[in-house]
């Protein structure tokens, strides 16, 4: 587990709307109670229940300790499964939800995009980098679907405000997984909507997230992950462990003799670039201690992936401004150190 990949701080939505649990007055918006067929009622009633359980799941993992081996496993298990529930329901019952529940796209969407978290932060505590390309697959699924794509003609600020956190999140997880087109893609379609959505409204956040764009655009200037090869043709970087790339055991050494147990990451330096909390030293490291992303079934069903050995070793990073003597400017460079324990 890498330490130090913080949670994702963004500007917060507005007040939350009526509760969407109000089913006997959903339901009768549709006609008179009384005429729904006794079926489509219960179908209603289960995907209120499976949405106000997965909320109440999903909150909780606020709750968690942010550090641990074993004792949030299974909470994010119970959260997986019951978000799995719910997004086949819906896929299952779409017509009857439409009708009498009055589904929207954007709340399909919001369920997508909390299953993108969980599988983002289930990464955040494993390292495990195939579960950004699944928090990747859902994402990019919002956006070809354009489930949020008519939040913007409703009056309610805060469901811009949702769609504005899906699009800092994707840029997210496209970053660290060297995706820099769509990373591109993305922040000109923020940008875009954050201009749509403070000309509209008057809101506090304006600030805000205008500074996220300059965060983003800082990041990614800061860390060029494109290159020229010999025929000027842009070749993407990795810093990642590729199977076919892991370096030689020296002579003597037994696999599985010595691992990799826990990371921990600490940056504090001056004016550091960052985005979403995510420091440009600590996005560079994640990658280096880190494997590129394989597929999840082959990957669980490999022997040794679940338990690491008794002897493990512990990195910490550390890097901080640097402290010169007089007459020598701070801009000279950082202190930076690197140490096994």
């Amino acid at each position: 587990m890498v330490r130090g990949a913080a949670r994702q701080r963004l500007p917060r939505s507005g007040p939350a709307s009526r509760s969407e649990f109000a089913l006997k007055e959903i339901m009768s918006s549709g006609g008179a109670e009384d005429d729904i067929p006794q079926a489509e009622r219960k179908t209603v009633t289960d995907f209120c229940y499976l949405l106000d359980k997965s909320k109440q799941l999903f909150n909780g993992l606020r709750d968690l300790p942010q550090y641990g081996q074993k004792q949030w496993q299974s909470y994010f298990g119970r959260t997986f499964d019951v978000y799995t529930k719910l997004w086949k329901f819906q896929q299952q019952h779409r017509q009857v939800l439409d009708n009498r529940y009055g589904l929207k796209r954007w709340q399909i969407g919001e369920i997508a995009s909390k299953i993108g978290q969980l599988y983002y932060h289930y990464y955040l505590r494993t390292s495990e980098t195939s579960y950004l390309n699944e928090a990747f697959s859902f994402y990019s699924a919002i956006r070809q679907r354009s489930y949020y794509s008519q939040v913007n003609k409703e009056d309610r600020p805060e469901l811009v405000v949702k769609k504005l956190r899906y699009y800092a999140r994707f840029i997210v997880v496209c970053l660290l997984l060297n995706k820099m087109d769509v990373v591109k893609d993305l922040v000109k379609e923020l940008s875009d909507e954050i201009e749509d959505y403070t000309h509209r409204f008057n809101t506090e956040d304006q600030v805000e997230w205008n500074l996220v764009l300059q965060e983003v655009a800082a990041f990614i200037e800061a860390d060029p992950v494109m290159v020229l090869n010999d025929d000027n043709t842009i070749v993407i970087t990795s810093n990642r462990l590729s199977e076919t790339g892991a370096p030689l055991l020296e002579q003597g050494m037994i696999v599985g003799q010595l691992a990799l147990a826990d990371a921990l990451i600490i940056g504090n330096c001056n004016n550091q670039v960052k985005f979403s909390e995510l420091t440009i030293d600590m996005f560079r490291m994640l990658q280096a201690l880190e494997r590129e992303p394989m597929n999840l079934a082959s990957q669980m069903n490999k022997p040794g992936m679940q338990e690491l050995p008794a002897n493990s070793v512990l990195l910490i990073y550390l890097s901080a401004t640097g402290v010169f003597p007089s007459g020598r400017s701070d801009s000279e460079g950082t202190i930076k150190e690197c140490s096994l324990s």
